[in-house]
């Protein structure tokens, strides 16, 4: 039983002064307490509300779980289920609500320690942080006190990933190639002349291609989530023709945060007109002319399934079809699709084409902070990691320009800018030459080709 003797004048109890019924007051609460049963104190201490069901608790988790972009979520799902058949095969605990942080970290230590590829190979660090990244979001669901990133209790398990990450820089196992790398500009031809819009299926082909490419978005991350009213078409002050997106996405740059700065969308892209007479590629009228064949389709997808029966001399009657969508696979696969079908230069992936739109804005000076208002970026500075970004004939110029040192037979030097490239070739003087030939001036061979704007070269000899 609890007292509150506090308020009662010392005189009505004999014997007793104020301060020493607020003593008997503050040790009865303290007894109180410690008499409750566990099961009672459980119930004053527990964060759910007991009067939601069970069923009704799980949808609500759902929907926080769906609110996770669908790659980041199938991301999550793929990752725990290797942890937990991991654990399984180890004849550990599966039961990742209720094992204690010592246990938990232990356990991340050896996952992390024995995380190999299916050829034997170590995980690139990209990687190994993406698997420690869906782990992370999945405890945030299920267990409020554990967060393996930031928590000093996770530190033996950190310190173990960053231990793999040196496994793998000193284990000499063959280097992956750059999965997105640019589009390099022969390729980019052979992709301008296959979109003839001949067919629904080019059509759309082009239709996804330049919304990833003019817009930067993230390929499959924001194609689901638009519909024929996504777009519009308006004209601007100088009478340009342009697509601007209509509404805000959802995306790994705007989250679903309730701080501002996480769930601003910031992308302000517009896809515009050619100014040239060349309606053939404009990406404007490309648009204009798929919203109009989609337009006799039922519902509202954006992507309706291209006519097979295209090419068997139907063209006029079924360019879509109302009974399909084209699938997640096909969208996502469209640029390795073609890839191959055009024998490009490189496997390429739909990413690559968000590369591309980074990297020739940044060619043609554009600052970090305009292109980052184009694909959304919240923080300019990650535009500096496109940077890394090269094309072949890059690697091919400062090759040769290494050569000039080595070898003083002609050389081959090229700074490539968006549409053209300079050759230069060096004739200079070789070790044969006698000493009266030495001391003539090289001859030097300048050729421009392409379009240059407000350039200036000097030539020192």
């Amino acid at each position: 039983m609890m007292l509150n003797l506090a308020n009662i004048p010392g005189g009505e109890i004999s014997g007793l002064g104020s301060e020493e019924l607020e003593w008997i007051t503050e040790e009865s609460g303290v007894r109180f307490l410690s008499e409750l049963s566990n099961g009672f104190m459980s119930y004053l201490n527990s964060e759910e509300d007991v009067d939601i069901a069970e069923d009704v608790l799980k949808e609500l988790d759902d929907l926080e779980k769906n609110g996770i972009p669908q790659s980041s979520r199938k991301q999550m799902e793929s990752v725990v289920n290797r942890f937990t058949a991991f654990l399984s095969q180890k004849n550990l605990s599966t039961n990742l609500q209720n094992i204690p942080i010592s246990i938990l970290n232990n356990y991340l230590r050896l996952f992390y320690a024995e995380l190999r590829m299916k050829n034997g190979f170590y995980y690139a660090p990209a990687s190994l942080i993406c698997f420690r990244a869906g782990l992370h979001r999945h405890f945030l669901f299920i267990r409020k006190d554990v967060h393996i990133i930031s928590d000093h209790r996770f530190e033996r398990a950190n310190r173990m990933l960053a231990t793999m990450v040196q496994k793998y820089k000193t284990s000499n196992q063959p280097k992956d190639r750059d999965p997105f790398p640019v589009i390099e500009d022969d390729d980019m031809q052979k992709l301008k002349n296959h979109f003839d819009r001949s067919s629904g299926e080019v059509l759309q082909q082009e239709i996804i291609f330049n919304l990833i490419y003019y817009f930067g978005f993230r390929g499959w991350e924001t194609l689901p989530h638009l519909d024929r009213g996504s777009f519009s078409i308006h004209t601007d002050a100088d009478g340009l023709e342009y697509v601007s997106l209509n509404h805000e996405l959802l995306s790994k740059n705007a989250k679903a945060s309730l701080s501002p700065s996480e769930f601003s969308d910031l992308k302000k892209a517009r896809m515009y007109a050619y100014t040239e007479e060349d309606e053939k590629h404009c990406p404007v009228e490309g648009f204009k002319l798929y919203m109009n064949k989609i337009a006799s389709v039922e519902g509202n997808s954006l992507f309706p399934k291209p006519c097979k029966n295209y090419s068997k001399g139907l063209a006029k009657r079924c360019w879509f079809t109302s009974k399909k969508t084209t699938g997640i696979q096909s969208v996502s696969n469209l640029m390795s699709t073609l890839s191959e079908k055009l024998d490009l230069s490189k496997r390429y992936t739909n990413h690559c084409i968000r590369v591309t739109h980074v990297t020739v804005l940044k060619e043609n000076g554009f600052s970090n902070a305009e292109i980052a208002s184009s694909t959304g970026h919240k923080n300019p500075s990650s535009i500096d990691r496109y940077n890394r970004k090269r094309r072949d004939r890059d690697f091919s110029s400062m090759s040769n320009a290494l050569s000039i040192a080595t070898s003083k037979r002609s050389v081959v030097i090229k700074r490539i800018g968006s549409h053209g490239k300079i050759r230069m070739e060096e004739e200079a003087c070789t070790s044969h030459m006698s000493s009266h030939d030495q001391h003539e001036q090289p001859q030097i061979k300048i050729e421009f080709t392409g379009s240059f704007h407000n350039c200036s070269f000097t030539i020192d000899k």
